[in-house]
């Protein structure tokens, strides 16, 4: 058993990224994803949403305007998608929690669950943009809904590239210059 050197948070502005991702994620779980993943199949209408007490009606509104203009799969709520939905406030939440902790002490056993992560969001996301630009309910602002779900793409593909290293945490060795 061998103790491994843990490059200080300090000094890995990188990482910062990732904690303010996992951050954001947490809270979009709960503002966001929690209403598909409460809604029935076939989404809310904005009546049947306004009887809700969580989120707040101002992220209610602001979420049907983001349907309306980019999203109607989003609006439609289909099963997989209810399901992918209620992964992220009931699943995945907890998981950033970790995440973030993890990252900021530089605890190198979050590695393998980040890989896993990285790739189930990858694999989803890409399920969502194909579904949104070739499935039965295309984006009316595919321009729009790239901008706002490309990030999401990204963000997992940088998870992957940051901690494909079996080591992230640790200092890397200096290249010696020829």
């Amino acid at each position: 058993d061998t103790m491994q050197i843990t490059t200080p948070i300090s000094k890995r502005a990188l990482d910062f990224f990732f904690i303010v991702g996992f951050s954001m994620f947490f809270v979009i779980a709960w503002l966001i994803d929690y209403i598909n993943a409460i809604a029935p199949v076939g989404g809310f209408t904005p009546d049947t949403a306004a009887l809700l007490s969580w989120p707040p009606k101002w992220m209610v509104k602001g979420y049907f305007w983001w349907c309306e203009s980019c999203d109607p799969l989003l609006l439609a709520n289909p099963m997989w998608f209810k399901f992918l939905s209620a992964l992220s406030p009931f699943v995945f939440s907890p998981f950033y929690l970790v995440a973030i902790y993890a990252i900021y002490t530089g605890k190198n056993w979050i590695r393998m669950p980040i890989v896993v992560y990285a790739s189930m969001l990858f694999l989803d996301l890409l399920t969502i943009f194909v579904d949104e630009f070739y499935g039965p309910t295309p984006s009316p602002n595919p321009l729009l809904f790239a901008m706002g779900y490309g990030p999401y793409l990204l963000f997992p593909l940088a998870l992957l590239a940051r901690f494909w290293n079996e080591a992230p945490f640790s200092p890397r060795p200096k290249s010696r210059s020829a």
